[in-house]
């Protein structure tokens, strides 16, 4: 859908290539996982993110549904 709005989109698959990506790049608009495949989790790369003063807006996103996860 929003490749369909002339949307540039970016993947990456780590924690590493989107902290080196964002920084590079300076999207507009983040969507993380929060659950990311390295020992830096989402969280901790928002954290991370925003320590050193990148302020674009980041929307937190999981495959896990909370209430079977407990």
């Amino acid at each position: 859908m929003l490749s369909k709005s002339n949307v540039e989109i970016a993947l990456y698959d780590n924690a590493e290539d989107g902290y080196t990506a964002i920084h590079e790049n300076q999207p507009d608009l983040i969507f993380m996982d929060v659950h990311l495949k390295t020992k830096t989790s989402g969280l901790d790369l928002v954290r991370q993110l925003r320590h050193d003063g990148v302020d674009t807006p980041i929307i937190l996103v999981t495959i896990f549904n909370m209430m079977a996860d407990k």
